[in-house]
């Protein structure tokens, strides 16, 4: 494993009670978020990007107090005039109103 991995394995390691990852296994590439209002099933470990967005998670849930509730991974929007290119948003925080407050893409 990476010096890279290593670290965010170890960061992930110091929340037992982890809110926003339920379960890992970095040998495995396996890796469960906590229920969210999307609803998106993201079980892999593919590359970088899914070990930094669990750790971006884990520190907007249990360090800066957001609610997984709030938040959705992935999520598509259309670019272009017309809309015919597709993106996504990597991790969305939405208010009570479901207003975007926090918009990230890793």
């Amino acid at each position: 494993m990476s010096s890279f991995r290593s670290q965010i394995k170890e960061y992930l390691d110091k929340w037992p009670n982890n809110k926003a990852v339920d379960e890992y296994d970095f040998e495995k590439n396996i890796i469960k978020y906590g229920k969210r209002r999307d609803g998106r099933a993201i079980t892999r470990l593919p590359g970088d990007e899914e070990y930094v967005r669990a750790y971006v998670l884990t520190k907007l849930v249990n360090e800066l107090g957001y609610s997984m509730d709030d938040i959705e991974l992935e999520k598509t929007y259309t670019i272009g005039r017309p809309n015919k290119a597709g993106a996504r948003m990597d991790v969305i925080v939405v208010s009570v109103k479901c207003l975007a407050r926090l918009i990230l893409t890793i």
